[in-house]
């Protein structure tokens, strides 16, 4: 259904659902901030606790149903209640490339994720659509010891009147590593 945003396709579901499982087969908490996509109704057969953040109650609508779903009615301009901070083994997010409230969707990653080695936060974009802002969304995480560990190239797709658009899905871990480097090294010569 449409929610406001561009729904990627019902294979892009299945394959982000397939690779996070893949990635994190242990089970664990996992939060969604934002699920247009409804991504979490592919993942929510495996074995996890999954709790989604959004403001759309249209999602609400269509996951009611689903006994290991909870949703929660969330602005991401908005702290979290501090009863849920850091509680989280896993956030999945899909910010809009555009959206000018990015600072906000990684305040709230930060406020969810748990400060364990380990956790993990999925992220899907496409680095050259955020342009120089990619590199300020890599600092950013790495000041809260989320390190790039891997990711899945064009994985998202979604129809548009330009053709297809695709998505990355980025995979950062949390790694309490003392570093002298700035950022862990990447291929900048992918991003000129």
């Amino acid at each position: 259904p449409e929610l406001g945003q561009r729904v990627c396709d019902i294979p892009s579901k299945k394959r982000i659902a397939e690779c996070i499982h893949n990635d994190f087969p242990y089970g664990g908490n996992i939060a969604f901030l934002g699920d247009d996509d409804l991504v979490s109704l592919a993942l929510a057969k495996n074995i996890y606790n999954i709790e989604i953040f959004d403001i759309d109650n249209r999602i609400y609508d269509i996951i009611y149903s689903e006994d290991d779903i909870m949703y929660r009615k969330h602005n991401v301009i908005y702290s979290i209640d501090e009863s849920l901070q850091n509680s989280f083994d896993a956030v999945i997010l899909d910010p809009a490339d555009g959206s000018v409230a990015l600072v906000h969707w990684f305040n709230r990653v930060f406020e969810l994720i748990s400060h364990k080695e380990g956790a993990r936060v999925y992220i899907s974009f496409n680095p050259f659509r955020l342009g120089k802002r990619w590199a300020c969304v890599l600092e950013q995480l790495h000041r809260h010891s989320l390190i790039p560990v891997g990711m899945k190239e064009s994985i998202k797709h979604y129809d548009s009147e330009e053709g297809t658009i695709t998505t990355n899905l980025w995979i950062f871990e949390k790694q309490n590593l003392a570093s002298t480097l700035p950022l862990p090294y990447l291929d900048v010569e992918e991003f000129r």
